[in-house]
């Protein structure tokens, strides 16, 4: 008994205040991993640059895909495409070839290709309308 009296009266001396609290790590910037990107710029395109390319790709697929069913006549003037693509080959096109373009566009030539988009979408939308 006297050997557990000695052992607790030096574990209440060890007490001491520890800091366990993880210090703040500090910022790290990690740069943004773009699929097929390939070129460095100054002005990357903004956000809403890169949501309106998206979404005229996605118009484009959509209008080329209706327009290629309601025509039978019809064929595909993008070379990078047979003449009636599916709409599987169209959809990966896209992600390939738009990745591709979307990502290696400084701000100024991404306006110049959503504008491209906009008209290509009128275009195919007048056709089956």
């Amino acid at each position: 008994m006297n050997k557990w009296v000695i052992l607790f009266f030096m574990c209440l001396q060890l007490q001491s205040e520890l800091d366990l609290t993880i210090p703040e790590q500090p910022i790290v910037y990690i740069p943004e991993e773009k699929f097929l990107h390939f070129n460095s710029y100054r002005e990357p395109p903004t956000k809403a640059q890169m949501i309106t390319f998206w979404t005229l790709n996605a118009l484009d697929v959509v209008t080329t895909y209706e327009g290629l069913k309601a025509l039978p006549n019809a064929v595909e003037k993008n070379p990078f495409y047979p003449d009636r693509p599916s709409l599987a080959q169209l959809v990966i096109g896209k992600a390939v070839i738009g990745s591709a373009i979307g990502n290696n566009l400084s701000k100024d030539s991404m306006r110049y290709v959503n504008g491209q988009l906009g008209v290509v979408v009128v275009y195919n939308y007048s056709l089956y309308n």
